[in-house]
């Protein structure tokens, strides 16, 4: 899987509209702009090949995206970030610093709402309430 797969298997599963935007002109900002009954904001997508719990784990994250984020949420924007890492899905607060390499169970730990394993319905509604939450 890619991000660009990450952002096709999501689009039709998490029940938000959402857009994917790229931007080359404002350095670091996400990838996907979400709208639900009135609480829109953004997703930076990162996807991770390794989720091996032995090593540290680098999601990819780029300082000027957490920047960005950061600047976001303190602004009371919602911003997040959405891991697809093996068979984990991991949501991130937008403001969180994952510029540095962590290992598997910590980010799992960081992270405000966790998947392990396979996706229903149910999950994913879970995730778009989650993502639409005054966090």
């Amino acid at each position: 899987m890619s991000e660009k797969n990450f952002w096709n298997y999501i689009r039709s599963t998490i029940p938000l509209k959402m857009y994917r935007v790229e931007n080359r002109v404002s350095v670091g900002m996400p990838d996907i702009h979400f709208v639900k009954n009135g609480n829109a904001g953004w997703i930076e997508l990162k996807w991770v090949a390794d989720f091996d719990s032995n090593k540290k784990i680098n999601i990819g994250l780029r300082q000027s995206q957490h920047i960005w984020l950061k600047d976001y949420k303190k602004s009371k924007g919602k911003c997040w970030i959405l891991v697809k890492a093996h068979h984990t899905i991991l949501l991130f607060d937008g403001a969180e610093d994952l510029t540095k390499s962590y290992k598997a169970q910590d980010l799992i730990m960081k992270a405000t709402w966790v998947n392990e394993g396979d996706m229903n319905e149910n999950k994913w509604t879970s995730l778009a309430r989650c993502i639409c939450s005054d966090f």
